[in-house]
């Protein structure tokens, strides 16, 4: 068997079952669309709504009054929270870097579901049944050489369904520029159902084709504004190459030649992560097993023995970790110490407790139950 490929085929059915077509079909029958896809859709932007959580927006006369403070009656008024209105997503979209003679041009597509069938004496659909229809491509690719608004997707009568957005942001020596799609249709609470599901897309996306100009790395944050905690990671990736930021979505990008070709947004990102094995003393790497730990008590001496030689590669790895310190830049270098300065601890931590384990017969027996337990606890009953 071919794991690659199967896991491939697996996720590819994933991704058609959350995002679709399920089936070749070009019919959906039993189910709304909305129902059954979850993922990449827009749904047409809900009337008299800006786009934003109206709750969210502060009103300290009439929706909040501080836990305990006295209304006129005297009695304690109560913290109340007013409800926040979720509001559907209906845009897509990516910010990236880029300098030079710049032009691009962007490729949108989706799908749209019209209800169909018989209808009953009333004039309502006596059952679930959908046509699944498609949505621009490459016929109606734009090239931007500027910042730019202009209406895609068009549909069989020739309205056009979305609204394609690029922004451009003056950065360093080029542009930070953001390219957004938004489903430019509207819906009010007051129609049916139908009517939603008609006027929501499905399937999007939207890609970024480089025709001219470089594509770099987006800026990142300033260090200073990022906590311990943000600092280290950023130190830690730092070889990762980031060309974009999604909006409403994950984005990728493909390279060719080192340059960024495309960008493109994804509802369903995916990755494989590699394998990770532990360089350890030992070949078979039973110093990390549970089962060998817990013959520490009869043990005592090989067991130790493995232990130290553990601690000793450890310990020569931190020392070559340091000595790459010298190689940072002074801001990344006080980020580099303190996560090594916290190793140094850990190391001694480690010497401390193997030291004990060799000289206390009681410390090799906790040490030896401890692992027998655990390792219990992972086998099937």
């Amino acid at each position: 068997m071919d794991y690659n490929t199967e896991r491939n085929r697996l996720v590819e059915w994933l991704r058609r079952q959350m995002i679709g077509p399920a089936h070749s079909g070009e019919t959906l029958l039993g189910i709304t669309p909305l129902e059954r896809y979850p993922c990449a859709k827009l749904y047409p932007v809900i009337n008299d709504e800006e786009g934003v959580d109206p709750a969210a927006e502060a009103d300290d006369e009439e929706d909040y009054a501080p836990l305990g403070e006295a209304d006129s009656t005297g009695d304690a008024v109560q913290e109340t929270v007013k409800p926040r209105r979720y509001v559907a997503p209906s845009a897509v979209g990516f910010s990236f870097f880029a300098h030079g003679d710049i032009q691009f041009h962007v490729r949108c597509s989706a799908v749209r579901y019209a209800r169909i069938g018989e209808r009953n004496e009333k004039g309502q659909f006596s059952g679930f049944e959908f046509d699944r229809i498609s949505l621009g491509g490459d016929e109606e690719a734009v090239t931007f050489t500027a910042k730019n608004r202009v209406d895609v997707l068009r549909d069989q009568n020739g309205d056009y369904l979305a609204g394609l957005d690029v922004q451009w942001r003056p950065y360093a020596d080029g542009w930070i520029i953001t390219v957004s799609l938004f489903n430019k249709q509207s819906w009010s609470e007051i129609d049916d159902w139908d009517e939603r599901a008609n006027r929501t897309l499905f399937e999007v996306n939207l890609n970024c084709f480089i025709d001219q100009g470089t594509v770099g790395d987006y800026p990142r944050v300033e260090y200073s504004l990022l906590n311990d905690e943000e600092q280290e990671i950023e130190l830690q990736y730092k070889h990762r190459k980031i060309y974009a930021i999604g909006h409403g979505s994950a984005v990728d990008w493909r390279e060719q030649d080192n340059m960024v070709t495309e960008l493109f947004s994804d509802f369903m990102p995916m990755v494989e992560v590699p394998q990770v094995t532990a360089d350890v003393a030992d070949d078979d790497n039973k110093i990390l097993q549970m089962a060998y730990l817990a013959t520490c008590k009869q043990s005592t001496t090989e067991v130790v023995s493995g232990l130290e030689q553990f601690v000793a590669n450890y310990a020569q790895w931190l020392s070559e970790q340091q000595s790459t310190i010298v190689n940072l830049e002074p801001h990344e270098a006080t980020v580099a110490n303190r996560m090594t300065s916290r190793m140094e601890e850990t190391l001694k931590r480690m010497h401390s407790g193997v030291k004990l384990i060799a000289k206390d017969a009681t410390v090799a027996l906790a040490f030896s139950l401890a692992n027998q337990a655990m390792f219990e606890s992972e086998q099937p009953t």
